[in-house]
């Protein structure tokens, strides 16, 4: 056995070992809303998960929502939701460019305690829609990371 080889399988034992795994790609997340501490708040949660890499941006106008999913090419658009906001335009524009095909779009408003999940499916028009109700910070944390099983639905679905 080659020197190199003994040393690759050693780092291999030691990161089993430890409970390390190597560094997995970052899930890129997009927030979108009004610059207010609310959405301060969930913006300074987002920035403390290694695992995530978010950008921020604020809300003006449904088309520039668009612009920003293009620019940006998120996996997750979680937008803070305002009265001024027209959510249905938001899932039209979505579900009809190829840019936010396999989007997740998580909607938090300061109106209600629960998280509404949208889920584009490959730009066909096909929006499969959830809530999470009562919502904590793990809720909300699991559904941006993808990995929301277990979580209890809103009573009504």
């Amino acid at each position: 056995m080659s020197k190199i080889n003994h040393s690759t399988e050693n780092l291999e034992w030691q990161a089993e070992r430890t409970g390390f795994r190597a560094p997995t790609k970052r899930r890129r997340v997009l927030l979108i809303g009004k610059g207010n501490a609310f959405s301060d708040g969930v913006m300074n949660l987002l920035s403390r998960c290694p695992n995530l890499s978010v950008s921020r941006t604020s809300h003006t106008q449904e088309a520039a929502i668009l612009g920003q999913v293009t620019q940006h090419r998120p996996e997750v658009l979680v937008l803070i939701q305002s009265r001024a906001m027209d959510l249905d335009n938001i899932l039209i524009l979505l579900s009809a460019t190829q840019a936010a095909s396999h989007l997740r779009l998580v909607v938090l408003s300061l109106e209600n305690t629960g998280i509404e999940i949208h889920e584009v499916r490959n730009a066909i028009k096909e929006i499969q829609s959830s809530h999470i109700f009562p919502a904590t910070v793990e809720d909300f944390l699991r559904v941006v990371n993808k990995d929301w099983h277990a979580l209890p639905q809103h009573p009504e679905q």
